[in-house]
Parts: C-alpha cells; structure tokens; sequence
C-alpha cells in the first residue's frame, strides 16, 4: 500500500498521509481490499468499555475521590468508565446547541447526568425507554456549586 502514497506516518492513537490525486483510486481499491481481507463485521460496529457496571445507588463522593488517584487520566490510561443498565433518562431538556441534561434514575438511585453532542443523535423514543447507559464519573462545578454528574459516553435501548 506505501507505494500509492507520497509520505505517511502517525502513532498509535493517529495517522497521516498524503496521496496524489491520480493515486486516489488505486489507493482506495487496494484498501477497501486489505481491508476487505482484515475486517470483519464484529470489527465494524462500535464497542463501549465499560470497566464497572453497577447500580446508581453505589455512586458518590467516596467513588469520585477514589477515582481521582487513577489520574492523570489519557492515552495508556483511560477514565474509568461506569455502566448502568435499564435506567430511565428523567426530565430530559436541550442545553446548548446539541448536548442534553437529564437525571439518570435506574430505581435504585438518581444521578445528575450531560450528554454532549447527543440532542440530534438520540431518538426521541429512547427517551421514554429504559437504557444501558456508560458514563464517566465528573464534578460539576457550577455558580459556585459542586455536584456529582454523570458525563454519557454512550447509550442505547436496554437490552
């Protein structure tokens, strides 16, 4: 493949390359088929880590302080990320341009949660239906105050 590009390079969490516009098409053939032979289709759908499922009423300050001595927190050592299933989205209202605000309730406890970038890509349905849900773990600092929230990595239908 190295011989349809002009110069490549990258590291483990990016990669760069530049291609001639007459090298386009072969390129692009030659790798839909490297990729074609590599992938399959469990590669292609998105997977959500979840390093510890448990329930809401588990989550407090001693959690978030706790977990404030995995820090720093980045590439080759991710954030803790929580799962809880079949919770309900509680009260949840637009804020910002795409991001929504709502409580998590999974019955057993409530969580203040924000789902950045979510508003356009959710249907409206799911929120009216039982969730798994990821999240990380946050402080929210705001006018002053400081509370527990839940920052959405991601979420689906409860299965």
């Amino acid at each position: 493949m190295g011989h349809h590009l002009e110069k490549y390079g990258g590291h483990t969490m990016a990669a760069g390359l530049t291609i001639r516009r007459d090298r386009y098409e072969a390129f692009r053939i030659a790798f839909l088929a490297v990729a074609g032979e590599l992938l399959g289709p469990k590669d292609l759908v998105p997977a959500q880590r979840v390093d510890l499922e448990l329930p809401l009423r588990l989550v407090s300050e001693d959690l978030e302080k706790l977990i404030r001595y995995l820090e720093p927190c980045g590439p080759g050592n991710p954030a803790p990320v929580f799962g809880v299933r079949g919770a309900r989205a509680v009260g949840a209202k637009r804020v910002g341009s795409n991001h929504l605000r709502f409580l998590l309730d999974d019955e057993s406890g409530v969580l203040p949660a924000i789902a950045f970038q979510w508003a356009d890509a959710i249907p409206d349905q799911w929120l009216a239906e039982r969730l798994d849900v990821a999240f990380r773990l946050e402080r929210d600092e705001w006018q002053g105050r400081t509370t527990l929230q839940a920052r959405i990595a991601c979420m689906a239908p409860s299965t």
